[in-house]
């Protein structure tokens, strides 16, 4: 009987975090501020929820109003923003995802009432410029165009459908015919109805107290006057997996294999015990997964499993994207993997190795000032504070293996994820249609 040689597991440390300010302006905006030395910079993350009650039609208003919002304003062009964040030591992006707005930076310490000036100026008078709209269109047009031409994209699009289909988190990919309708007007509308303080989140992260960091928020930013009660996302419904849905992609020499499920959410008490399972699953390179398919079978360069977040639910993915030609027999493989979590308990060699890489990870995040004001966000938005950096590794160095188990079998059952493959359906669609009934869509 072998045993690996490995020094003993040790007691999960406590990350060290600071301490967050956590106020609310007169205006209405949430600001959470924490100090953490290192760098003269503060990292900012202004966020603005913008849930959808229903599926709509087209969701790239907002991705041009995310480009555009830093164009200018009444007193500052394009231009001038672009200098006066040189002279800031800064930078300043927008970006949007299914449930959130984004408008995020870096700026020295010293220039923070500067930087926090100049984005009050764009969240209250951005002008988005017409032609500025429409250079943003013919982006977005040929950014779609590039997107349809890989197959990585069209998975996770496609997986999403399946897992939340004709809800606003299964949204189809979007074309480039559905840019062109798009106004100017209809892109300062959303900015007008969505960008205010009332019950947005301003998270600033940097080398200065918390208290200099609110009253200089609180400076710049007083002026600025707005509330909107966010409409709420519903509740997505159970995940039928039905047969093996093949998206057409003709000549491609691999297929992007996915399942995905509905997952839990990261204050569900069972999240702990789901997230150390998906570590052995697929989370790393010693994972199930990735000694299956890849060290042992040679079929891909890696396979992973993981969760995703929104504000109305969470989405487990598993994934690898492997040769055309044991695109069959990688499934087998993977659905193999999948029941063998389900039905039956993971190893104490595996519990610990996982419990490590979650504590390392958590770690990690805490490090630098970007990682901690991404994650504070992340964690405010879901309604969780900073404290979770250090509870999650502890809640998970107490699971045991049959809690992992039940995890498992509570939420990675085969029976509970829809299939997806990319890939040329004419090579893969009859070995597949072996292991169940099979749509192909082109």
């Amino acid at each position: 009987m072998s045993a690996r040689l490995q020094p003993p597991v040790r007691a999960t440390k406590p990350a060290k975090l600071p301490a967050v300010e956590d106020t609310t302006l007169s205006n209405g905006l949430r600001v959470l501020a924490a100090r953490k030395p290192g760098i003269p910079t503060v990292q900012a993350r202004l966020r603005f929820d913008i849930q959808k009650p229903k599926l709509v039609d087209n969701v790239l208003t907002e991705d041009i109003v995310a480009t555009t919002v830093l164009n200018g304003t009444p007193s500052r062009t394009q231009l001038d923003i672009a200098d006066e964040m040189k002279r800031l030591g800064g930078e300043i992006w927008a970006i949007t995802d299914a449930d959130n707005f984004f408008i995020s930076g870096i700026t020295l310490a010293q220039d923070l009432s500067g930087y926090l000036g100049l984005l009050g100026d764009v969240v209250q008078n951005a002008t988005h410029p017409e032609d500025e709209v429409s250079l943003a269109k013919a982006q977005t047009e040929q950014g779609i165009a590039i997107m349809h031409s890989q197959p990585a994209a069209k998975a996770q699009y496609a997986v999403s459908e399946r897992v939340f289909p004709g809800h606003p988190y299964g949204h189809p990919m979007p074309t480039p015919d559905q840019v062109g309708p798009i106004t100017r007007a209809q892109v300062r509308r959303f900015h007008r109805d969505h960008i205010k303080p009332g019950g947005a989140l301003l998270v600033l992260v940097g080398d200065m107290t918390p208290a200099k960091m609110v009253a200089a928020a609180e400076k710049a930013l007083s002026g600025w006057n707005g509330n909107r009660k966010p409409k709420k996302t519903p509740k997505p419904a159970s995940v039928v997996p039905g047969a093996i849905r093949i998206v057409n992609q003709p000549g491609a020499v691999q297929t992007n294999l996915r399942l995905g499920g509905i997952g839990i959410g990261r204050a569900h008490p069972d999240f702990p015990a789901l997230t150390l399972a998906l570590t052995i699953l697929g989370g790393g390179f010693t994972s199930r997964l990735n000694h299956n398919l890849r060290e042992d079978k040679g079929f891909t360069y890696g396979a992973t499993a993981g969760l995703g977040h929104n504000l109305a639910a969470s989405a487990i993915t598993i994934g690898a994207d492997v040769q055309t030609a044991v695109t069959a027999p990688a499934l087998v493989e993977t659905l193999y993997e999948l029941g063998r979590m389900a039905t039956s308990s993971v190893s104490e060699d595996e519990l610990a190795d996982a419990k490590r890489f979650l504590a390392g990870n958590m770690a990690l995040s805490a490090e630098t000032q970007a990682g901690l004001a991404t994650y504070v966000t992340a964690l405010a938005t879901a309604g969780l504070s900073i404290s979770y950096l250090k509870d999650l590794p502890l809640a998970a160095d107490k699971q045991t293996v049959e809690d992992v188990a039940a995890a498992a079998a509570k939420y990675l059952s085969p029976s509970l994820l829809a299939p997806v493959l990319v890939g040329d359906a004419e090579q893969i669609a009859d070995a597949v249609s072996r292991l169940a009934p099979v749509e192909v869509i082109d």
